[in-house]
């Protein structure tokens, strides 16, 4: 969650608006696991490779239930206990058939999570991001970095096991720090070559190991732009499934310095007022990465401080442009 100054209220940030019973309980219990996996009130949410079946029509359907899916169970190593939403068993399966693949073309499409994320609801959206962490994460982990033996599915797709040493493996999760530096007028915004055209971003970096968090950001900025953090608050954080990471934000401030870009990290970086970012966003110069994302937030809850109008408006501006 994110306190948003401008309007006094706690508001959550893209893939957290999960309402969901987890059952971890259960994860544990293979019979009933097994049961509740065949009855017919259990839906199923089909993943192929990386990307999730979204229905063609609103509301959108992200699941389906069993006999619309026959033989994905079967073929699926791994099918991913999710917990439960309004007491309906929620599961995560990847689809190994072509056919099945196809058939499931018709009734709907094949998407990547970015793609979806912003026209879907904030809880279906979480869904998948939460379907999407465990089911990758199952595909990266089939063998033991220990012994190198096969690895097999444990505690509801929650775990897994090593087939010869009997290590225990547990979902991988990334962290990063993301941030907004910023000094008495100006926010510092970065971009990388792969990026859209005109696209800035807060800047961002793994945690490495023996660093804190406010440690790792400030490492991450001086490497990538010369510029020193004085001090910084936690802002929020973010599960960002893409493959594993967990993005923690913060509100860093800094003096306005003239910048030094490692060029190996970053094509470019600015210092920008609000007055111009508000120009370059209307006039389709700049832009900033989607509503879903941290690292708009961030830039975001600054912008708001002190604008005459919200930076929401300014993007809607630029959203209805043609």
């Amino acid at each position: 969650m994110a306190w948003r100054p401008s309007e006094g209220v706690w508001t959550l940030n893209g893939f957290t608006g999960l309402r969901l019973d987890r059952d971890a309980r259960l994860r544990r219990n293979e019979a009933q696991l097994a049961r509740l996996l065949a009855g017919p009130d259990t839906r199923i949410l089909p993943m192929w490779g990386s990307l999730h079946w979204v229905g063609t029509s609103e509301p959108w359907r992200l699941a389906l239930c069993a006999p619309e899916v026959q033989g994905l169970l079967e073929a699926a190593d791994c099918p991913v206990y999710l917990g439960r939403a309004k007491e309906v068993p929620l599961f995560a399966a990847s689809v190994k058939d072509e056919g099945l693949v196809a058939r499931l073309a018709q009734q709907g499409n094949w998407c990547e999570l970015r793609q979806v994320a912003a026209v879907l609801p904030a809880d279906q959206a979480a869904l998948l991001a939460y379907a999407r962490a465990l089911v990758l994460w199952h595909q990266a982990s089939r063998f033991c970095g220990r012994c190198g033996r096969p690895t097999a599915s444990a505690e509801g797709g929650h775990a897994r096991r090593c087939t010869g040493c009997d290590q225990a493996l547990f979902p991988r999760i990334d962290p990063a720090v993301i941030g907004l530096v910023h000094g008495p007028q100006r926010c510092l915004l970065g971009r990388h070559r792969a990026w859209p055209k005109g696209m800035y971003s807060a800047l961002a970096g793994f945690v490495e190991p023996g660093e804190a968090l406010e440690q790792a950001l400030a490492r991450e900025v001086e490497e990538e732009t010369g510029v020193q953090v004085l001090e910084c608050r936690y802002h929020s954080s973010q599960p960002w499934p893409f493959p594993a990471s967990l993005m923690v934000g913060f509100l860093a401030r800094a003096l306005e310095t003239p910048l030094a870009v490692d060029p190996q990290e970053l094509e470019e970086a600015r210092w920008f007022s609000r007055d111009e970012l508000a120009a370059g966003l209307r006039a389709g110069a700049l832009q900033l990465p989607p509503p879903v994302s941290i690292a708009f937030r961030l830039v975001e809850d600054w912008f708001d401080q002190e604008a005459n109008s919200p930076l929401s408006a300014v993007v809607s501006h630029q959203e209805a442009k043609p």
